[in-house]
């Protein structure tokens, strides 16, 4: 799906119900240290995308971008890392990869982009995150 500002009923059903078929493991927010606009926002979530493909495997990225109160965009996100369980903690040093690849791809000031990966909740229909 490309940029869409919003979905009509219908359709942002059929999504939301296909969402819940899949099993997430991590519900992403992914921000830059610099202003991003949607085009480089989603450019830099592909990347990010075939990066971790490129490390993990099989992998899939579903995200959407998020205009900031006062500067670009970030973007919220859920990830599958096929072979991993779903609702599997993230151990450090596999945190500390996926911030890395985040940044490799991302460039800019790495020590100041600010991104969470928190363990998907099936029940909390992202109401919590």
């Amino acid at each position: 799906m490309t940029q869409m500002e919003r979905l009509d009923a219908t359709t942002a059903n059929e999504l939301r119900k296909w969402l819940k078929t899949q099993e997430w493991n991590y519900f992403v927010t992914l921000t830059t240290s610099y202003e991003s606009t949607q085009h480089s926002m989603r450019r830099l979530n592909e990347r990010f995308h075939r990066r971790l493909k490129s490390v993990y495997g099989k992998c899939t990225l579903f995200y959407v971008l998020e205009k900031h109160k006062h500067r670009g965009y970030h973007s919220h996100g859920l990830l599958k890392l096929h072979g991993v369980k779903p609702q599997e903690q993230l151990s450090t040093s596999q945190f500390q990869n996926l911030i890395k690849i985040f940044n490799s791809c991302a460039g800019g000031n790495i020590d100041h982009h600010r991104n969470s990966f928190s363990v998907y909740k099936p029940n909390e229909n992202g109401a919590e995150y």
